[in-house]
Parts: structure tokens; C-alpha cells; sequence
């Protein structure tokens, strides 16, 4: 378990807005503890440890962005039945890790 890198964060935060969720505050990024998804080849992100209905799951929000190497990125929020955010998966879609999330308007 880890703490949220600035830029995960900033990603959450922007994919949370755009999906219609209240902002979150401050205290509660500060507690959320992350676990990293299995990152074979193109397939990246995190979950969020907290408490959720892993049972359901539902897109809310994506955004895509250009890596550093040019090839095109996707960013996707999960919630659970709740609501609750559980999920950021990052696809990079020619199959290759990717080399730098971004940083994303709050």
C-alpha cells in the first residue's frame, strides 16, 4: 500500500469531477491508500483501498491523453454500486508501459 503520487492524484480528482462526484477534500486523498494494478505490458493505474462494493462495477469517467513517446493513453474511473471510487485504469494502447502521467486541472 502506498500513498498517492501528485499526479495520480490530480488524475482521480479530474476523473471524480467529470464524473459528477463532490470534490473530494483534501484530508480524505490524504488518507486514501492505493495498490497498484497488475502492470503487464499497456495495462497501469490503481485501486483504491477503501471501503467499496467490489461486487459492482461502473464507469463514470475517462479522459485520454498523448504519453511522451506519442501513443495514445486512456484513463478510466471505476465506482461501486455507491458510488464509491474504487478503480483507475490506465491503458496505453499500443501495448507498452507507460512512461509519464500528466498532470490534470483540479
Amino acid at each position: 500500500m502506498r500513498v498517492l503520487t501528485p499526479e495520480e492524484r490530480s488524475l482521480l480528482v479530474y476523473l471524480m469531477r467529470k464524473g459528477g462526484l463532490t470534490h473530494p477534500s483534501e484530508s480524505w486523498l490524504d488518507e486514501v491508500r492505493v495498490e497498484n494494478l497488475d502492470s503487464e505490458g499497456s495495462r497501469g493505474g490503481f485501486v483504491l483501498l477503501r471501503q467499496a462494493d467490489r461486487d459492482f462495477d461502473q464507469l463514470i469517467s475517462d479522459v485520454d491523453f498523448t504519453d511522451l513517446d506519442g501513443v495514445h493513453v486512456l484513463a478510466s474511473l471505476f465506482v461501486d454500486r455507491n458510488k464509491i471510487p474504487y478503480e483507475v485504469d490506465i491503458w496505453e494502447t499500443d501495448d507498452t508501459p507507460l512512461l509519464r502521467l500528466p498532470m490534470f486541472p483540479n
